[in-house]
């Protein structure tokens, strides 16, 4: 089992609830193809692997743990103790390094349970999804993953603050004064490197943002990261002349911009990976 440095999300569920683990997936699959996550779960263990060791190196690895809540998935002793149970014992989730999203997919006594009772799920407990008709349940799951890719941000980011903190790194990394200096001035998030990541790999082209995207492009415009020219290309939701404006733009990263990816690649900031377009 191998993983890239795309974000990892483990799902914990109870074969008893493989239904709503499929519903899961494919809200997820979209994003995967598009190289923002990748997911694991029990079903992806090989033959010839083994099941404890391969779960486990599944959980260290893992950004995020989804947790399909239900009486059977809280009744399983192996899920209890060798998957949730340990992503808290070892102190991840109170650190920042491993987010634990709770998914409440039938009623259970989940606010009764010692280890997941101070938790907040991602739905309400009042409106379990199995509960709900099949278009509330539908946008129950996007909402989920809506958290899991903000939670994934997340991470990235206490990534990057770590790795900006670390004196040892810059060291090791050969970071003079200059573009330590050039880091504390041009601060980005996790999605804005990405787009520009994007950008760089793809050199010059296209690019046809929705409202997600609107305002990272625009700061890494207003910051001189990117810029742009007319052209052939596909409308954007950055656009002049106003709504239904015409004129199409095309993006390319600038001398600055490279300058900056150059710095973070130095110091080993792990991102998600640049690959497709989003």
């Amino acid at each position: 089992m191998q993983h890239d440095d795309k974000g990892l999300v483990f799902i914990s569920y109870s074969h008893r609830d493989i239904q709503w683990r499929d519903r899961l997936v494919v809200h997820l699959t979209p994003l995967m193809r598009s190289d923002l996550l990748e997911f694991w779960d029990d079903r992806k263990i090989s033959p010839g692997e083994l099941w404890n060791e391969t779960i486990k190196n599944a959980l260290d690895k893992a950004a995020v743990v989804v947790a399909l809540v239900t009486g059977d998935f809280l009744a399983s002793k192996y899920i209890m103790e060798k998957e949730i149970r340990t992503v808290l014992t070892r102190k991840n989730h109170e650190k920042g390094k491993k987010r634990l999203i709770l998914v409440n997919i039938k009623p259970s006594v989940i606010k009764l349970h010692p280890d997941l009772k101070e938790f907040q799920c991602a739905n309400a407990i009042s409106e379990p999804i199995a509960g709900l008709n099949e278009v509330e349940q539908e946008a129950a799951f996007v909402n989920v993953v809506k958290e899991i890719i903000d939670s994934l941000g997340e991470q990235e980011h206490l990534a990057y603050q770590s790795a900006g903190n670390e004196a040892e790194r810059q060291i090791n990394a050969g970071l003079d004064k200059e573009e330590l200096e050039f880091l504390e001035k041009n601060m980005l998030g996790h999605w804005e490197i990405t787009h520009l990541r994007k950008l760089a790999v793809k050199e010059q082209f296209s690019y046809l943002p929705g409202k997600t995207f609107e305002n990272e492009l625009s700061n890494l415009l207003k910051m001189q990261m990117i810029d742009r020219h007319p052209g052939k290309g596909i409308r954007t939701a950055l656009r002049e002349g106003g709504p239904g404006s015409n004129l199409h733009w095309h993006f390319f990263v600038t001398e600055k911009g490279f300058r900056y990816l150059g710095i973070i690649e130095k110091l080993g900031i792990r991102l998600l990976q640049p690959v497709g377009e989003l």
